[in-house]
């Protein structure tokens, strides 16, 4: 998944969805899929764009960062 697709997905999610996502991934947790598992069932996160973050976080071991960094440049340009 490039980061561009990663960017559209993550902006399909909710404001608040997205800042919860990202203090979870900045912080030291280790059960992200629980993580975005919650947040689909909660209703801030397309169901779509839980299948696709999982395979990405699985998949690549540097998708932390990269989604994190994300979440921030996709939150400043909305502030």
């Amino acid at each position: 998944m490039t980061d561009d697709e990663i960017r559209a997905a993550l902006a399909e999610m909710l404001t608040d969805g997205r800042r919860v996502l990202r203090k979870y991934l900045i912080g030291d947790e280790h059960d992200r899929k629980g993580l975005l598992l919650a947040l689909y069932r909660d209703g801030r996160l397309p169901a779509r764009v839980v299948a696709d973050l999982v395979e990405v976080l699985d998949a690549d071991p540097d998708a932390r960062r990269r989604v994190t960094r994300i979440l921030g440049e996709i939150e400043a340009a909305t502030a």
